[in-house]
């Protein structure tokens, strides 16, 4: 791999003259390795990674719905991009997202992670019933922990990943034939 081509694949951007002009001049032995390095290093390679997360996690600026008001859950968004570029391990990363607030004596930026359970959309139209769509953000969070973090779709939904409250009835009450849950499922 080039150059170039390290380049796009960690921080999805082009390199100026200036930045090929200086790792050709680097003639010592770990050239690309130190290049890599300051690449990793660079605050763009953790906003470049953390896009993916962010979409899977459904991050947004603004509620959804129909008045698309907009909300302040950027802290949230630059909490995931800082846990890219410090290398969060994977297992924190998790934990702190579903329960950063239950860790005892957690600090403020794990009670900040758990923004991840706060990601689905908020509707303020007039005339809706509130127990329906307090219900449809809860299953809004299961569909998108479990897709997370399982890769397995738990609930039926329709786009745009808004919950079919009657989809989600007919198949709870329903006796579809449907594969078990098991510790082979997950490859335990």
């Amino acid at each position: 791999m080039n150059c170039r081509d390290v380049s796009l694949v960690e921080l999805e951007r082009i390199l100026n003259p200036a930045e090929v002009d200086k790792f050709l001049a680097d003639s010592k032995l770990g050239a690309y390795g130190r290049m890599v390095d300051h690449y990793l290093a660079s605050p763009a390679y953790g906003e470049h990674m953390a896009r993916h997360w962010l979409d899977l996690a459904r991050y947004a600026d603004t509620n959804g719905y129909q008045y698309d008001t907009e909300r302040q859950h950027w802290v949230w968004r630059d909490w995931v991009i800082d846990a890219y570029n410090s290398n969060k391990p994977f297992d924190e990363f998790t934990i702190e997202q579903l329960a950063g607030d239950l860790i005892p004596g957690a600090t403020d930026q794990q009670v900040l992670a758990t923004g991840f359970n706060r990601n689905h959309g908020i509707t303020i139209e007039g005339g809706i019933i509130d127990e329906e769509y307090r219900t449809e953000y809860v299953m809004d969070r299961v569909v998108t922990t479990s897709e997370v973090w399982t890769g397995m779709t738990l609930a039926s939904h329709s786009p745009p990943r808004r919950v079919n409250s009657r989809l989600a009835r007919c198949s709870a009450s329903s006796s579809h034939t449907t594969t078990p849950w098991s510790s082979s499922l997950l490859g335990w």
